[in-house]
């Protein structure tokens, strides 16, 4: 009767073991899959950023890298005068006109 008993208890046991290694195997499956998931949607949130940019008007910018820098059409410029209108806004702000 003790070696049946034993015998019972250790495959309790091995089952138990099965049923926690599926469930370890499950949850990492998920795991896994999410991040998968969002690699996947953060590789689409870049392309379609890079599309964006590719498809966007330049002539706004006059500080582009790759031609040379003009300083009196860059002081001459909407985004000069947003720039300047923000730095004085706040340098009032924190006290330093």
């Amino acid at each position: 009767m003790k070696l049946i008993t034993r015998m019972l208890a250790a495959v309790g046991v091995v089952a138990l073991a099965v049923l926690i290694i599926n469930t370890a195997s499950a949850g990492a499956s998920k795991v896994i899959d999410a991040y998968d998931r969002q690699q996947a949607s953060e590789k689409a949130m870049i392309d379609e950023h890079k599309l964006y940019l590719a498809s966007r008007d330049d002539d706004f910018y006059v500080t582009d890298p790759i031609d040379s820098f003009d300083q009196e059409a860059y002081e001459a410029s909407e985004q000069y005068k947003t720039a300047r209108h923000a730095n004085q806004f706040i340098a009032k702000a924190y006290g330093r006109e």
